[in-house]
């Protein structure tokens, strides 16, 4: 595992941190998937080789630097303490004119805006909105910089908002609900007029501060741009086709700002340095491509092709899915909804990422709230994803990538190899098992949404691959030696952190396996366990150093109105039936909240939910399907009395499938064989069967 991590490490080293690029991304995910799927090469002379090819690419890289340009970028919201800070370190006659631009669009032209004419003026809480501490946004691309304004780039090219991967966007204070929608749930009055800005088309602008590397380039853009000339004196050049300038010596030390200001008007900008530069960054890729196909090649080898099909599935998947969905999800910074959790956990990301940077530990830590209501965990993978990946979403791509590869390995552990194929394929590239959380789309939907659930299903199934690898099952032994169940443990509390939901799931299975290590005598190894999953208390530890309250996991389940249905409400119902009422509102919420988590027209669910409760009940089944199925029927639990429905029940209704179908094997088909053998004959033939 060390060395798998070294070579990830000297991957990062030759392309530089952090990667913003998206062929640079795809590169470092390749070489991932190749240490986790290939077979690393012992300690000799290759590493030294490999050692000496790093050195000299991150050397070159230092003495080739690129064209430099100091970029500044923000959200423009000038009102109230804000417009103070605009005023303040903006240049002043540009201030005024982005002013002007921005007061006609949204105060004095307020023909078919929505929203209240003070819509800026209060937030969730009655509070007035603070929007910017700085007229230019800190951007996570420079967390490893330090920049003059936001960041300092090689280039600066875009031809929409989320292409100027600009992530002040994403934070908390720009949560503004779509135009005319009130919000999902009961918030102030105040919310329901912040819809006057519309989240995708933000008011921004981006500067770029030229500088000598630049003489012999060209700016091209489309829409609004400011020109500064001589004393800070800017001029409003404005184009509705694209229209370019060459940058010549009087530029060095200009500013020209790209404006997104007048509602409706596209924004296209793009700062191109002179052909040799160009020609540099090119070759500075060229020699980084060939830098980790050598640590790899060096590193990495391969039994045969066959073992890169499925990593490489995994990937074109979710490559294609991605992009079908939200193209700019790969190659620009996706712009969140109002009113998600996505756009919270963005936020919280960002600060924590900001406050590791400048050393203040204890607010890291805090990360956002004193006692948690979202997703624990998914805001400290942001922070690490914005200092691995910048202003991007390489992260939770790379997850994505990941899920499908897990679930695989879990699957191929119950069924047979021929028929795990089909199933995966199935997984990665049909919708047909949708309902039953089986199709890969369903989580990049989620992934571009900005939820947690990608990471911590992802998680759940890579622990559950782990431990099936080690228990016996019918179609294959165990493996020998020790289980890694620290490494268990871990993933366990990674996914606990993610999806709290998943605490009583991922408790059963630790459970389960501490029992046969208990049964079996291996100490070590259930100390391992318990060792492994002990991080999930630093979130109790968490709500009662920074709250004050203990809090075992989030503040959310314990709060009245995210509980649809409580367990006294089913006892009322129950009541009530047994004395022959069958108009009780009581009745009526359960009734509501049976449809919610399956619909008539799915029945088939509720029979393959029966199934399960059967192999759970049945003498004969092994004791590690009965594990399993214990395990579905805990998630399925849940959702009796929470929100049972989308994101929330993928994984519930993924393991009863997967369950109905290992069973449909071991059970029906022999039963099938014995007594019926002419429908035997004609399911013989199906992958899998025999």
């Amino acid at each position: 595992m060390m060395a798998g991590l070294a070579i990830v490490g000297l991957v990062l080293l030759i392309l530089g941190v952090p990667v913003t690029d998206p062929w640079c991304f795809l590169l470092m995910a390749a070489a991932i998937m190749a240490v986790c799927f290939g077979r690393i090469r012992p300690w000799g002379s290759r590493w030294w080789l490999a050692f000496a090819i790093t050195l000299g690419i991150v050397t070159a890289n230092w003495l080739m630097p690129g064209p430099q340009i100091q970029e500044g970028h923000n959200v423009y919201i000038p009102v109230g303490e804000s417009l103070k800070i605009f005023q303040n370190e903006l240049p002043a006659q540009a201030q005024a004119i982005m002013r002007n631009l921005f007061d006609r669009a949204y105060f004095e032209n307020t023909e078919g805006l929505p929203g209240s004419p003070r819509w800026w003026q209060y937030g969730a809480f009655t509070e007035p909105r603070h929007f910017t501490e700085h007229a230019f946004a800190s951007s996570s691309d420079a967390l490893w910089q330090n920049p003059k304004y936001s960041r300092v780039v090689d280039t600066i090219d875009f031809r929409s908002q989320d292409e100027a991967r600009i992530g002040a966007i994403n934070l908390s204070q720009y949560n503004f609900y779509p135009a005319r929608t009130k919000p999902k749930f009961r918030t102030p009055p105040s919310f329901e007029t912040d819809s006057r800005i519309d989240r995708s088309a933000m008011p921004y602008f981006v500067m770029a501060e030229l500088n000598a590397n630049l003489v012999g380039g060209k700016v091209c853009w489309k829409g609004d741009v400011l020109w500064e000339g001589a004393k800070e004196d800017f001029s409003l050049a404005q184009s509705d086709t694209s229209i370019c300038r060459p940058l010549q010596e009087m530029d060095i030390g200009k500013r020209i700002f790209a404006l997104a200001i007048t509602r409706g008007q596209p924004l296209e900008f793009a700062v191109f340095p002179p052909w040799q530069l160009r020609l540099l960054f090119w070759a500075k890729q060229a020699i980084r491509m060939f830098g980790v196909l050598a640590v790899v090649g060096l590193l990495v080898s391969f039994d045969s092709f066959r073992q890169l099909l499925l990593p490489l599935a995994a990937a074109l998947s979710t490559i294609i899915t991605t992009t079908i969905m939200c193209p700019t999800f790969l190659y620009g910074f996706h712009t969140e909804q109002g009113g998600n959790d996505g756009l919270k956990h963005q936020s919280f990301g960002y600060h924590i990422a900001r406050a590791v940077r400048e050393g203040d530990w204890t607010d890291a830590l805090r990360g956002g709230e004193s006692v948690y209501y979202y997703m624990p965990g998914l805001r400290y993978f942001r922070a690490l994803e914005d200092f691995l990946f910048g202003d991007t979403n390489f992260g939770m791509v790379l997850c994505i990538m990941f899920l499908p590869l897990f679930l695989y390995f879990f699957v191929r552990r119950l069924l047979p190899f021929r028929l795990s194929v089909a199933l995966i394929f199935l997984f990665l590239f049909t919708p047909l098992l949708e309902r039953f959380g089986f199709a890969h789309f369903l989580y990049v939907k989620e992934m571009i949404k900005g939820f947690a659930e990608p990471v911590g299903y992802g998680a759940f199934l890579g622990g559950l691959a782990i431990v099936a690898r080690h228990v016996p099952t019918s179609i294959a032994p165990s493996l020998p030696g020790r289980i890694p169940t620290v490494l268990v443990g871990l993933v366990f509390a990674l996914s606990v952190a993610m999806r709290p939901n998943l605490a009583i799931a991922a408790a059963l299975v630790l459970a389960f396996l501490a029992l046969w290590l208990l049964v079996e005598k291996r100490w070590s190894e259930l100390a391992g366990v318990a060792l492994g999953f002990s991080p999930v208390l630093l979130l109790t530890l968490h709500n009662w150093e920074f709250g004050g309250e203990f809090v075992p996991l989030t503040s959310g389940p314990f709060i009245p109105s995210l509980l649809d249905t409580p367990p006294s409400v089913y006892f009322a119902a129950l009541q009530q039936l047994l004395q022959l009422n069958f108009g009780s509102s009581d009745l009526a919420q359960v009734i509501h909240q049976l449809r919610n988590w399956n619909n008539w027209s799915d029945f088939y669910r509720v029979v393959a939910v029966f199934v399960v409760l059967w192999i759970a009940a049945r003498p004969s089944t092994a004791p590690s399907m009965r594990a399993l199925a214990v395990v579905a029927l805990s998630l399925q639990a849940v959702l009796l009395f929470y929100h049972p429905g989308g994101r929330y029940s993928y994984l519930a209704w993924l393991l009863v499938f997967v369950i109905v179908i290992a069973t449909i094997r071991e059970v029906f088909l022999p039963f099938a064989r014995l007594n019926y053998p002419e429908t035997w004959r004609r399911l013989s033939a199906l992958p899998g069967v025999q």
